[in-house]
């Protein structure tokens, strides 16, 4: 099809129009993880409200072979005008990908010299990318009802989540009937009908768990009621425990363990490539979306100590009989319960950017940088040219970053036909060198544009990182996003290799190791997230040490007991 709009630009265009399914779970950057929290923090209000609730998993029939052309095109009809203060309404640019998408759509047959053509007007080609990314044009009418009190609507790509709650088990089916009444109104609009026979219920009591759960039924058909439900790969109970899901992924994950037991005895695979298959692909298995299910209670630890223990021995070949901590030990494999620790911990620093407390430490996550997401068309984007050679013009800088003794410094160096200056910055000693070296090209063109903006500039630098992350199309670092959007074509990067006696190169390194000896900071910035990530894994490691060798008052010498 001609002028197809690809998803990415849509998406983009959609994110950028503030399109009101970007607000739901829906939206871009969400994963699997961010869901399955909000679905659990939904029941556990409900149980702080002493309610009971319900969760209702909808599927649709026909999203995409039934999903009608027409019906699209009058929603883009229909929907009011974008204005500043709008974010329920369709983006303005979506000329192009209607023409391309929903209009004059036919099927070409060639043979024998014929062309046979077939005008359509429902469904999506196969194969297109951008036909999911229309039916949410369609799903997000119906995150648009307004239901009643303590009824919520979450969607996640083509599933349907309806949370019902109520005081009493006896309200649930006149609710749910209502409920359900509104979705059909809008599943008739739009032309989309609900497979009820798929239809799966949960319910959650609000202490404990149901010994007899409620039953609902919709249309002369009654709800399937499972006590465990798969969502998003994750396996929910009733009891919100996360037992099931242990039990469910540790069998996932052993049989591919004996596989590849079978490969070690067979085909000479050696233990250090069982142990990286382990901690790259099996490990994941078992951590994936822990946020979500990992409490850290006893019946947890021990099923997954459990179900890691077999790997163990089969890393070391160690006999039955070696401890757990022994074999963790001789294999270097973390406890599995403190990667759970672990994986959450990060979770929550990343997600919510606040400090927290763990094994009796405190994790400063309010301080971590916050990465910026730069929005911007493929058609916008500029390829950053750099290159080795060393330039000398009317306008010459060397840039470089260091950190000594826990103290951080960036400076640059001008050289021009007319004089030479240093200039000096100190930042937060938490900083990296990698944000030293970005603050001192930073700087640099700054000052360029500001005292010679019509000036061709060389700026010359050691770092091969910031270079590259500058050439990356996809940008999350706030400092690279500043660097980039002050950069022009009088503006050329060169890179130089450090330490040989480049006499620029040398002098902006000295300039940058006295820098960070100064006593005020000059650029306060936020904690580097892979700083934040190497202290939660020093974190990790001293906790395990103290399951290796356990502090007991009979390992000290007589003498120095009370």
């Amino acid at each position: 099809m001609n002028n197809l709009v690809s998803f990415q630009n849509l998406q983009k265009e959609l994110i950028k129009k503030n399109f009101s399914i970007i607000q739901s779970p829906l939206s871009t950057g969400q994963n699997n993880t961010w869901l399955l929290i909000v679905n659990t923090q939904i029941i556990y209000i409900a149980a702080l409200r002493t309610q009971h609730i319900v969760s209702i998993l909808l599927h649709h029939t026909g999203k995409f072979s039934k999903l009608e052309c027409g019906k699209i095109a009058s929603h883009r009809r229909n929907a009011p005008r974008q204005t500043p203060n709008a974010h329920q309404s369709y983006p303005t640019d979506l000329p192009a990908g209607r023409a391309g998408f929903l209009e004059d759509r036919s099927v070409y047959l060639d043979y024998d010299g014929k062309t046979i053509s077939h005008s359509y007007s429902i469904g999506c080609p196969q194969g297109s990318n951008s036909g999911p990314l229309f039916w949410l044009l369609i799903a997000d009418e119906a995150l648009k009802i307004d239901f009643e009190q303590d009824v919520k609507l979450l969607a996640y790509a083509d599933d349907f989540y309806l949370f019902i709650a109520s005081t009493g088990k006896q309200h649930f089916q006149a609710k749910v009937t209502r409920a359900m009444e509104q979705l059909d109104l809008w599943s008739g609009k739009s032309r989309v009908s609900f497979a009820h026979e798929k239809t799966r219920l949960i319910p959650f009591a609000k202490k404990g768990w149901y010994k007899h759960p409620p039953y609902c039924s919709y249309a002369g058909k009654s709800f399937k009621l499972e006590r465990n439900l798969k969502m998003l790969g994750v396996i929910l109970d009733d009891r919100l425990n996360g037992l099931p899901h242990i039990e469910y992924t540790g069998e996932k994950m052993l049989r591919i363990l004996n596989r590849l037991t079978i490969a070690k005895h067979k085909r000479g695979l050696s233990g250090k490539v069982l142990k990286v298959l382990y901690k790259r692909a099996l490990e994941r298995i078992l951590v994936y979306a822990a946020p979500a299910w990992w409490r850290g209670t006893v019946n947890q630890k021990n099923r997954l100590s459990s179900i890691q223990r077999k790997v163990l021995l089969a890393v070391t070949g160690a006999f039955r009989t070696t401890s757990t901590v022994a074999l963790q030990v001789a294999s270097g494999i973390e406890p599995i319960d403190l990667v759970c620790d672990l994986e959450s911990a990060w979770y929550d620093i990343k997600k919510n950017h606040a400090y927290l407390t763990l094994y009796g430490t405190r994790v400063e996550g309010s301080k971590m940088e916050v990465a910026e997401s730069a929005l911007t068309h493929p058609s916008t984007w500029t390829t950053v040219q750099w290159d080795k050679c060393i330039t000398n013009s009317d306008l010459t800088i060397f840039t470089d970053g260091s950190k000594i003794e826990s103290q951080v410094g960036a400076a640059f160096c001008i050289t021009s036909e007319t004089d030479s200056q240093e200039h000096l910055f100190r930042l937060s000693d938490h900083c990296s060198v990698f944000q030293a070296e970005a603050v001192a090209i930073q700087e640099a063109i700054k000052w360029r544009n500001k005292h010679r903006p019509q000036s061709i500039c060389h700026i010359h630098t050691d770092s091969l990182s910031v270079l590259l992350a500058l050439q990356n199309h996809k940008i999350s670092h706030h400092l690279i996003h500043r660097i980039r959007s002050h950069l022009d074509g009088n503006i050329n990067l060169h890179w130089v290799k450090a330490h040989i006696g480049i006499e620029g190169n040398e002098a902006a390194d000295r300039a940058a190791k006295e820098a960070a000896t100064k006593d005020m900071v000059d650029v306060p910035l936020g904690i580097p997230q892979n700083s934040i990530k190497r202290q939660l894994k020093d974190l990790l490691v001293s906790e395990q040490n103290k399951r290796k060798w356990p502090i007991h008052p009979w390992y000290f010498p007589t003498s120095q007991k009370i």
